[in-house]
């Protein structure tokens, strides 16, 4: 059996009504009423205006969206650096101790590939002049610490004399006062006995006998004092000294150490300087240019020599030590910089980069311009 359909509620006009004469009037509790043009406006679409708006603020939010996930943001890092040619500077060496013969080049030179630069005396003689000269300088260092030692001792034994000189004053002052101390107490005991048999004999009161012991206690006390102080100056002198005698006593033996040290440096030098006469007599060359033994020291690349340590001939050469560094030539530039801790987070290789030269000016070279091509690995 299907349910009656609900009928509408009865509308009649409320004629009585003083406010809305003519209005229609629902019965029903729930009723809301709602007038015919804001029924209208509610039941209606939008304006034009409002849907163009709408379709606006819309557009803006996707695109934002779309911006925040597909955009980037530029980040300018600030960095200084060098400009330096492109691949690592060759360092130049010698497998063997020598003496330099020879020098064809300086420091800025360029030079080329398999290009003679020095020559190395490697002969046996050119070691002797080597440890000639390892000799020499061991002998000038021992003769500098064997000066400063005998400074020391001699500062020392000064401070010792002194120091002595000193307490015995203040001893022979404390010992004087305990002298003349003494020489009160036989006084002070002679009044005291007097001042006794006085009071014995009813001459005087019992206060001036108390005055008179009060007088002896306090010589006592004196001297008890005074003596006290001259042994702590004997025992704080006698230390002081045990002391500075200790440390001349070291400085003695490492004294001694360096002398024998240094007259077996001068023995082995006048040896070797006896054989190193011997080896070089009728050569008729001058000194550095007798051997024919030799190592020729030649350029790895083209390049331009930035470092040279040896500037004359007879330069002491030391086996494994770089002689020279030589920059590669014909390379194109590259610009190393220290990027802060700060920034090395927020950059990556292929990032664009911008420079400008401070040794050169702006208005003719203006900025350059580039990619970073190497992150170093222990960068933070």
């Amino acid at each position: 059996m299907q349910d009656k359909e609900r009928a509408p509620d009865k509308i009649t006009e409320d004629t009585s009504s003083s406010n809305h004469p003519g209005l229609p009037v629902n019965k029903d509790p729930a009723y809301i009423y709602v007038s015919p043009e804001a029924a209208d406006i509610m039941e209606g679409s939008p304006s034009a205006p409002a849907r163009s708006l709408l379709y606006i603020l819309l557009f803006i939010i996707i695109a934002a969206l779309i911006w925040s996930y597909y955009g980037k943001t530029d980040v300018t890092i600030k960095a200084v650096g060098i400009l330096i040619p492109r691949g690592e500077n060759k360092d130049v060496v010698s497998i063997k101790d020598g003496v330099v013969i020879e020098l064809f080049v300086k420091k800025g030179d360029r030079v080329v590939k398999n290009q003679m630069l020095a020559k190395i005396g490697t002969s046996i003689r050119a070691d002797l002049h080597t440890q000639i000269n390892n000799l020499k300088e061991t002998i000038n260092t021992g003769k500098n610490e064997i000066l400063a030692d005998e400074v020391l001792i001699s500062q020392s034994e000064k401070e010792m004399l002194n120091n002595k000189k000193i307490t015995g004053q203040a001893i022979k002052t404390k010992e004087d006062l305990l002298a003349m101390a003494m020489d009160s107490l036989k006084r002070t005991n002679e009044e005291y006995a007097i001042y006794k048999n006085m009071f014995d004999n009813g001459l005087i009161s019992k206060l001036e006998l108390l005055k008179a012991e009060d007088a002896l206690e306090s010589v006592k006390s004196n001297i008890t004092k005074l003596a006290s102080e001259i042994d702590t100056y004997k025992n704080e002198s006698q230390k002081r000294d045990d002391e500075i005698a200790m440390n001349i006593i070291k400085m003695k033996i490492t004294l001694e150490k360096n002398r024998t040290e240094s007259n077996e440096a001068q023995r082995k030098l006048n040896m070797i300087e006896f054989q190193y006469k011997n080896e070089t007599a009728g050569d008729g060359r001058e000194a550095g240019k007798y051997s024919i033994d030799y190592d020729v020291i030649r350029s790895p690349i083209d390049g331009i020599v930035s470092v040279s340590n040896i500037n004359h001939p007879q330069d002491v050469v030391k086996a494994g030590n770089p002689i020279f560094s030589i920059i590669p030539g014909n390379q194109p530039l590259v610009a190393k910089i220290n990027i802060p801790n700060s920034g090395i987070g927020r950059v990556k290789v292929g990032l664009p980069v911008k420079f400008k030269y401070d040794a050169f000016r702006y208005q003719e070279y203006g900025v350059g311009a580039g990619r970073l091509t190497y992150i170093s690995p222990d960068s933070i």
